[in-house]
């Protein structure tokens, strides 16, 4: 009976620490430097070098909510939402990778 409740026990501890994990691994703020790592044209998978020159192709968010170049940004629960001049884009964000989908091609970008 005692082994029982130590393993019960063990079990409840396990899982508390990986729900802890789970938790951290949504994200935080997206606030940042964020290069472009890769993307995908029409299902096609392709490399940051397949995409030519892209050291200066960075996205820089700032802790006020604007975005370097011009424009802002709100985070939304997993999705951050870009917008300038009245339009706003919507990007998938995990907390590693930002994916913005512009329908036809989609760009990946990872912490700088």
């Amino acid at each position: 009976m005692k082994k029982t409740i130590k393993s019960v026990l063990a079990v409840l501890v396990i899982c508390t620490l990986c729900l802890g994990l789970l938790a951290g691994c949504s994200g935080g703020s997206p606030a940042g430097t964020w290069k472009l790592t890769g993307g995908e044209a029409m299902g096609t998978s392709v490399t940051a070098d397949q995409l030519g020159d892209t050291s200066n192709a960075t996205l820089v968010f700032n802790e006020d909510g604007t975005v370097q170049g011009g424009g802002n940004w709100k985070l939304e629960g997993n999705k951050i939402v870009l917008s300038q001049g009245g339009m706003n884009l919507e990007c998938d964000y995990n907390g590693n990778t930002i994916t913005i989908d512009m329908g036809i091609m989609k760009m990946f970008y990872t912490r700088a």
